[in-house]
């Protein structure tokens, strides 16, 4: 198929996203060349500086502007509660909810039901580190209920067996297989408010 060669580069590009395949990506690039110059010029500048201004926070992995995200640093947060989520959307669906006034840790990814480690070992270290400095009284898991999350639930609970954490599960209201992301402000709360205890 013939191209101009920076329509299939941008194709080539946004195919690589999660859940986008060529046929979306040619959709958007095609989208993407309708824009005003202007727009064009804006949403390039934007891709430039995400890496430029956005970090992950050092405490938490969720993203920030700042080495310590504004959660983390906010002291009317709760610091004993830490809620444990897969990915920095999830933070985003949870506070809009408005149900959760504690903190957070981000994974960045599940661990397989194998038990291999996946793109949450680092984070996965991390979280061991900061309840052992931090001892929070409560861990709450924000985590899909597919094998994948389920996982990795089983092995927060039972790495923090014996240390007096006490370790619950949302789940009332979340379809099985669902993602955390995806839920409703409603179905959040109802979540936050039902969850029990993990064993």
């Amino acid at each position: 198929m013939s191209r101009p060669r920076a329509v299939a580069r941008i194709i080539e590009l946004l195919s690589r996203l999660p859940g986008i395949g060529e046929k979306n990506a040619t959709r958007l690039a095609h989208r993407l060349f309708e824009w005003p110059q202007e727009e064009l010029d804006d949403f390039a500048k934007a891709l430039k500086e995400l890496r430029r201004t956005v970090t992950k926070c050092q405490v938490c992995f969720n993203l920030s502007e700042t080495p310590v995200c504004h959660i983390c640093s906010d002291p009317a947060r709760d610091a004993s509660t830490i809620c444990v989520v897969e990915v920095p959307q999830e933070v985003e669906t949870i506070e809009r909810a408005g149900v959760y006034k504690g903190r957070y840790h981000v994974l960045w990814g599940l661990l397989t039901p194998s038990g291999a480690k996946g793109s949450s070992e680092n984070t996965m270290g991390a979280l061991a580190k900061r309840i052992e400095e931090g001892k929070p009284k409560d861990l709450i898991l924000a985590l899909s209920l597919d094998p994948e999350g389920e996982a990795t639930a089983r092995y927060i609970a039972e790495m923090l067996a014996g240390t007096g954490v006490k370790v619950t599960r949302i789940g009332f209201g979340l379809p099985a297989a669902a993602k955390i992301e995806y839920a409703d402000a409603v179905t959040i709360a109802h979540a936050f408010e039902s969850k029990k205890e993990y064993s």
